[in-house]
C-alpha cells in the first residue's frame, strides 16, 4: 500500500517536470505544450485516485510518524487552561512608518502611489493618522505605560533620502532622536531598513537598484550604530512582497500570476541583503543583522476528494513555494528556485548563501485552500474555526511548527510580529484578541521549554494603523483593527482597548 503514497508524490514531481515552460522557437514551444497538456490530462485523474487510495491506506493502516514535541503541540495543542504568564524574554510591539503616517506623508513611495494614483477610492484625504513621524511620543509613552522592553519600527527612507543619494540631515536626526529616547526609557530599538514602502526611485525588479539600497543602508546604519542601535532588519517578510506584488497583484507593481517576476524580485532582495550584511559587519562586527520571514504554509482542505483533493494540493504547493519554500531553499543552498507548471522555470544561484545573525519570524496564520464548484472564498477555515476580519484562520498553534522549522538554521529567532485583527467583532470586549494572545504565549513558552532559541516577542501592533492596500476598512466596510490602542481616523482619538489592561497585568505594571 505504501506504493500508492510513493506514486502520489512521484506524480506531482512528474507534473512539475513535464509542464515547465519550454525553451526554443514558437513552433517548438507549441508542440511541447501540446504534449504537456496531454500529460496533464493523464496526470490529474491518476493523481485523484492516488489521493483517495492513499487516504484509505492511512485510515486502514495509519503510518506511524514521530513528531517533535513542538510539531505535536501544533497538531494537537493541550486544552487552553486560561491565563498564561509572559515568557521570560524581552517583549514589545512592532510597527511600520507607512502604516502610522499614511499616504500623504509618504506620497513619493510605491504605497503612496497605490492610494493617491491607483486606488484613491480607498483613501479619504480628510482622515487622520496616528502620525509617528510628528508625534513619536504617542508610541514611546504608551510603550512605557504597558511595560514594553523593546520596540521595532521602520526607517522612512523616502523622508530620509528624498532624492537618491541626497540625505536630509534633519529627517535622519528625528530617527536618531527616537532611538535615543527609547533607550533613555529602557526600551531596546530594533530597526527595519525597508518595510515594504520604498521611494519611487528604488526598485528590485532588476539588479540595478541593489547598489542604491546598499548605499542607503550603510549610511543610515552608521548613524544608528552611533546612537546605540545594534539590531537591524534589512527587509520585512521577504516572501510576502513577491507574492502580493507579483502573484496576487495587490501590492506594487500589481503583476498577477507572474511567478518569474516574483522570483527575480526575491533574488535581488537577497543580493542586496547580502551586500548590506557584509558591508555593515566590516564596519561594526557587533551589529546583529537579519531579515523577517512570514512562513505562510497553505494547507489543502479536502483530504480524500477525487477531484478537489489533487487540485487543492497543487494550488497549496505552489502558493507555499512562492511564499515560503523559495525562501527556505535559498537560505539552505543559496539557490533561488521557483518551478511552477506552465508559468515558471526559474533558477538563480547566488554568490553565497544569504548570511544572517538572526531571523525575524512573523506569524499570523496557515491558510486553508478550499475549492468548490460554486466558488466563494478559496482561502478559508476548517469547520467551526474562527476567522478574523481579513478572513484569516485563527490558528495560533501553527506558530509552534513555524518555530520548529526556522530553528533548523541554528540562529536566534526574534518573533518580530504576531497579531490578530478582530475588527469583525460586533463588540469591543477584546475577548477574541486576548484569547488568541494567551495561546500565542502558551506556544512561546512551549518553544522555550523545548530549548528553542526564541529571544524576543513583538506584538502587532501598539496603535491601530492604516493597511497596506485596504486603508482603514475592508471592502465589506469592516474596520481593520490590530492595535492595543484604538485609533479613530475621523476624530484622531486614541483610547486603550481591554488588551492594554491584560498586558499591563501580565507585565506587573498596574
Amino acid at each position: 500500500m505504501t506504493r500508492i503514497a510513493e506514486f502520489s508524490n512521484w506524480s506531482y514531481e512528474h507534473l512539475e517536470k513535464s509542464l515547465l515552460p519550454a525553451q526554443g522557437s514558437i513552433t517548438k514551444r507549441v508542440a511541447s505544450y501540446a504534449i504537456q497538456f496531454f500529460q496533464f490530462c493523464c496526470f490529474l485523474p491518476l493523481s485523484g485516485l492516488s489521493s483517495v487510495f492513499s487516504g484509505l491506506e492511512n485510515w486502514i493502516s495509519p503510518r506511524a510518524s514521530i513528531d517533535t514535541p513542538l510539531v505535536a503541540f501544533s497538531k494537537k495543542p493541550p486544552p487552553w487552561s486560561g491565563a498564561a504568564p509572559l515568557p521570560n524574554i524581552p517583549w514589545g510591539t512592532a510597527t511600520a512608518a507607512f502604516h502610522d503616517n499614511g499616504p500623504l506623508v509618504h506620497n513619493k513611495t510605491n504605497f503612496g502611489e497605490l492610494y493617491l494614483k491607483h486606488h484613491p477610492e480607498r483613501f479619504d484625504r480628510e482622515s487622520h493618522f496616528p502620525n509617528m513621524w510628528e508625534h513619536p511620543e504617542r508610541w514611546v509613552d504608551r510603550l512605557v505605560e504597558i511595560g514594553a522592553k523593546t520596540f521595532r519600527f521602520s526607517v522612512p527612507r523616502d523622508l530620509i533620502e528624498p532624492r537618491e543619494g541626497n540625505f536630509d540631515a534633519a529627517a535622519l536626526q528625528k530617527v536618531i532622536d527616537l532611538c535615543t529616547e527609547l533607550q533613555h526609557r529602557n526600551i531596546v530599538p530594533m530597526v527595519t531598513l525597508e518595510h515594504f514602502s520604498r521611494p519611487l526611485y528604488q526598485t528590485f525588479e532588476t539588479d540595478e537598484g541593489i547598489e542604491s539600497f546598499v548605499n542607503y543602508a550603510t549610511t543610515v546604519s552608521e548613524r544608528l550604530y552611533a546612537a546605540g542601535v545594534r539590531k537591524i532588519l534589512t527587509f520585512n517578510e521577504v516572501g510576502v512582497e513577491p507574492f502580493q506584488g507579483y502573484i496576487m497583484g495587490e501590492f506594487p507593481p500589481y503583476h498577477k500570476v507572474d511567478f518569474e517576476g516574483a522570483a527575480r524580485f526575491f533574488t535581488n532582495m537577497m543580493k542586496a541583503h547580502t551586500k548590506v550584511y557584509r558591508a555593515l559587519k566590516q564596519l561594526h562586527p557587533d551589529f546583529e543583522i537579519g531579515f523577517s520571514h512570514d512562513p505562510i504554509r497553505f494547507r489543502y482542505f479536502h483530504k480524500m476528494h477525487p477531484v478537489w483533493s489533487p487540485i487543492e494540493r497543487i494550488v497549496s504547493k505552489y502558493l507555499t513555494d512562492v511564499n515560503h519554500t523559495m525562501v527556505m531553499t535559498c537560505l539552505k543552498t543559496g539557490n533561488v528556485q521557483l518551478k511552477v507548471p506552465f508559468f515558471s522555470n526559474y533558477s538563480a544561484q547566488l554568490d553565497e548563501t544569504p548570511p544572517f545573525d538572526f531571523l525575524g519570524l512573523q506569524y499570523y496564520t496557515d491558510p486553508c485552500v478550499k475549492l468548490s464548484m460554486f466558488g466563494g472564498a478559496s482561502i478559508t477555515r476548517v469547520p467551526n474555526e474562527k476567522i478574523t476580519a481579513y478572513c484569516y484562520r485563527q490558528y495560533p498553534q501553527g506558530l509552534a511548527s513555524a518555530i520548529e522549522e526556522l530553528s533548523q538554521f541554528g540562529k536566534p529567532l526574534d518573533l518580530t510580529e504576531v497579531g490578530i485583527d478582530t475588527g469583525i467583532n460586533k463588540n469591543d470586549g477584546d475577548v477574541e484578541r486576548i484569547a488568541y494572545f494567551e495561546k500565542i504565549l502558551q506556544v512561546v513558552q512551549k518553544a522555550l521549554d523545548e530549548g528553542k532559541n526564541v529571544r524576543s516577542l513583538y506584538f502587532w501592533t501598539l496603535i491601530d494603523n492604516f493597511d497596506w492596500h485596504q486603508g482603514w476598512d475592508l471592502p465589506t466596510h469592516c474596520p481593520i483593527r490590530f492595535g492595543f490602542y484604538k485609533f479613530d481616523p475621523t476624530r484622531a482619538e486614541l483610547t486603550p482597548r481591554p488588551i492594554v489592561q491584560w498586558i499591563k497585568q501580565k507585565a506587573g505594571v498596574l
